[in-house]
């Protein structure tokens, strides 16, 4: 959320994937106006009854029901992952259409080179093949992106991208972070802030 610092109370901001409202609590404190979509109902319904402030409604990432320019900033945290490249095109188009010009938009990627992705990449590789000799059906799987790859995908959809910030850096790979969390909070500040190139 550091890259909003600066902007003015006044500000409309679109939280696209907004969940349960984990962001609406930061956006709302610096005076904000938020509006959060998100897929599932039973996600718009606690961030409804958590911020009676914002306002919150069922919708979709490639398909926003907003005007072209409504908001002067878009963020989406932790959803790109989860769809598949057409998704992707669609959504970034859709939320460049709802920023106006010279707008804020936030939007995360999981990075593909992280030391610890590539552990956890491992780990998944070895209890899908254990599911796939018990017959086990496999969870939800998410994607992972090269800077390359998100620099195309934001090219190509209308973004000139001016600045990358890594977050939610791990020291401590699964499960040990589990084991470690306040010990893994403080490392992972400490690398995000001496070496995000690395990460």
């Amino acid at each position: 959320m550091e890259l909003l610092h600066g902007l003015p109370a006044v500000t409309r901001v679109l939280d696209v994937g907004c969940g349960p409202g984990v962001f609406t609590r930061e956006l709302v404190s610096r005076g904000f106006d938020v509006t959060g979509v998100d897929p599932a109902q039973a996600m718009i319904d606690i961030a409804k009854r958590e911020y009676p402030q914002a306002r919150f409604a069922v919708g979709y990432a490639e398909s926003l029901d907003f005007p072209d320019e409504s908001f002067d900033a878009v963020i989406s945290i932790g959803v790109m992952e989860y769809l598949d490249a057409q998704t992707i095109a669609l959504s970034l188009r859709e939320m460049h259409r709802v920023l106006r010009p010279n707008g804020v938009c936030i939007i995360s990627f999981p990075y593909f080179w992280s030391a610890c992705r590539a552990w956890d990449r491992m780990l998944k590789g070895a209890l899908a093949l254990r599911r796939a000799i018990k017959n086990i059906p496999t969870g939800v799987s998410h994607k992972e992106f090269t800077v390359p790859e998100a620099a195309r995908l934001f090219h190509a959809n209308g973004f000139a991208p001016e600045r990358r910030l890594f977050y939610n850096a791990k020291i401590f790979c699964t499960p040990f972070d589990r084991f470690f969390p306040r010990a893994s909070v403080f490392a992972s500040g400490l690398i995000e802030s001496v070496a995000p190139a690395f990460l």
